[in-house]
């Protein structure tokens, strides 16, 4: 190769004509490369395609509203769509506009949360926060550290009430079992999105779905069942006639025995 006979030669002070040939042409092709110049990107190609994937995220993305900053902001539409004109800059300006309203929306929907008098968490102060303690908390509080609620149910009503899938909210719940009387559905069509349903730190939080037996589990009387086989663990209780047909509807069949 040409650098093996460079390298043998050097010594004796003689270069072959061919290896400094194609040494001079390794020079030529580097400085060509330092004077190479990234072409300019097409603009109004990147306008266009950004503008076309927002349009498909609108269309395949409903549950996320009907207009998404997020995914506006991702693809850097302002960035690429700024100085287009004619056709294109109509388009960028339409979206443009109705996310400035939209943003416009939510600090006012932020200003009537504050007027409300709603408590921030002190760990995220752009959040709507709502408190429930379910040992203390009542449902006529308003939601509050001092004053929590005392049902999810009721800190949903409260976060809906801001009206606004794109302002942050959080439900902080307190130490304690928080039993659910319904089922809880969550959707955008009922402000839901870009909230967080927390424990609060360094505390224990359970939610149950089942249902609260009269002053808890340790203050009723139980007694061991003893079917023959000392090895199984059986305990045994007696219920009111309330919580009875609470709890049996006629298809949970395992919750109760015929004996004893």
């Amino acid at each position: 190769s040409c650098f093996f006979c460079v390298e043998e030669r050097l010594m004796s002070g003689h270069v072959p004509r061919a290896c400094v040939c194609i040494l001079l042409v390794l020079f030529g092709v580097a400085k060509a490369l330092q004077r190479y110049v990234e072409p300019t990107p097409d603009t109004d190609l990147e306008c266009n395609m950004r503008l076309l994937a927002y349009e498909y995220a609108l269309n395949i993305q409903k549950y996320r509203g009907p207009i998404q900053p997020l995914t506006y902001q991702a693809l850097q539409i302002d960035e690429y769509c700024h100085n287009q004109t004619g056709i294109t800059s109509q388009r960028y300006r339409r979206y443009k506009q109705e996310l400035e309203k939209y943003a416009a929306a939510d600090q006012r929907a932020q200003q009537r949360v504050t007027d409300a008098g709603v408590l921030l968490h002190d760990d995220d102060d752009s959040a709507l926060t709502v408190y429930v303690d379910p040992i203390h908390g009542d449902d006529h509080h308003n939601g509050s550290l001092s004053a929590p609620f005392a049902s999810l149910q009721r800190a949903l009503q409260r976060t809906r009430q801001a009206r606004s899938n794109a302002i942050q909210k959080q439900i902080v719940i307190r130490a304690g079992i928080l039993f659910l009387n319904e089922t809880i559905v969550l959707t955008p069509d009922t402000f839901d999105s870009n909230l967080r349903i927390a424990g609060y730190p360094n505390e224990d939080v359970w939610i149950s779905g089942g249902v609260r037996i009269a002053d808890g589990i340790a203050n009723m009387s139980w007694s061991r069942y003893d079917d023959g086989n000392a090895s199984h663990n059986i305990w045994m209780t007696r219920i009111d006639g309330a919580l009875q047909q609470q709890l049996y509807n006629h298809s949970i069949y395992g919750l109760f025995t015929e004996t004893p």
